[in-house]
């Protein structure tokens, strides 16, 4: 083959490369998500596929399965990072007027961060009592303490107000939050508990604003937690592992009888 030939294939040939790439490259450009957090697999999703993937029978089940299991029920084992993600991963796709997403999640995971949160969260409940001029009972001094290092991780429950939305909308996507959260544990047979102590001041009175009962969440919390302005901790999520042989707590509910449903 002559140079001169060979000179006039090499560019047709770096074209065509160059092409090839230019056009994966914006191919696999235009199938990414539009949307930071959006459903890899929204795109192939269908009624059908979705009825016949989770039925709902099963589904409710989880539902009626699902239950607070307290710290004293956690047998101090370690429970695997991939399933505290599973955790978190559920609460991300929790409702979200706006998509403001308002959830934040503080993950203490160390022994020792757990340790220091069961002591602050002692000292809060000791202070209160004080406050009120209450007894400081001995044994609700000492299990918070306890309950936090027979816990796995505890994920401190933090709604970041905003001002898209009003405050109890947050609310409502956190508490959503926290249900998926349960729900997925559920299935890894991993125990949840959502707590709400020392959240809010126990001897604040309740102010009320067209029927709603306003708290006052204590700032003390927000400091120790290093939240920014209009955070506030709402729970804290206990999770622990559970003996495989010990019996799932049943539950019960009030039918939906005309009392809690009204059809018209």
């Amino acid at each position: 083959m002559s140079n001169k030939t060979i000179s006039n294939i090499v560019p047709l040939l770096v074209a065509s490369v160059t092409g090839g790439v230019i056009s994966f490259i914006f191919l696999n450009y235009q199938r990414r998500p539009n949307e930071k957090g959006k459903d890899k697999n929204n795109k192939q999703t269908t009624v059908e596929s979705i009825t016949h993937t989770f039925s709902p029978e099963k589904t409710l089940d989880l539902i009626r399965k699902r239950r607070s299991i307290f710290p004293k029920q956690f047998t101090g084992e370690a429970v695997p990072s991939s399933i505290i993600q599973d955790i978190l991963e559920a609460a991300r796709w929790a409702p979200t007027h706006k998509i403001t997403q308002p959830w934040r999640f503080v993950v203490f995971e160390t022994f020792e961060s757990r340790v220091q949160l069961g002591e602050f969260l002692a000292q809060m409940y000791k202070r209160e009592q004080e406050a009120a001029g209450k007894e400081v009972i001995t044994s609700k001094y000492e299990k918070k303490i306890t309950s936090a290092k027979s816990s796995s991780h505890i994920i401190a429950l933090v709604v970041d107000a905003g001002k898209k939305n009003p405050f109890v909308e947050e609310l409502a996507s956190v508490a959503s939050a926290a249900q998926n959260m349960q729900l997925i544990a559920t299935t890894h047979g991993v125990g949840a508990y959502w707590s709400t102590g020392c959240i809010y001041d126990q001897n604040e009175t309740l102010s009320f604003q067209d029927g709603v009962g306003i708290a006052k969440f204590h700032t003390d919390v927000q400091s120790f937690l290093n939240l920014q302005n209009g955070q506030f901790c709402v729970g804290w999520m206990f999770v622990g592992a559970l003996d495989r042989n010990m019996k799932w707590p049943s539950g019960s509910r009030a039918e939906m009888n005309d009392d809690k449903v009204v059809w018209r």
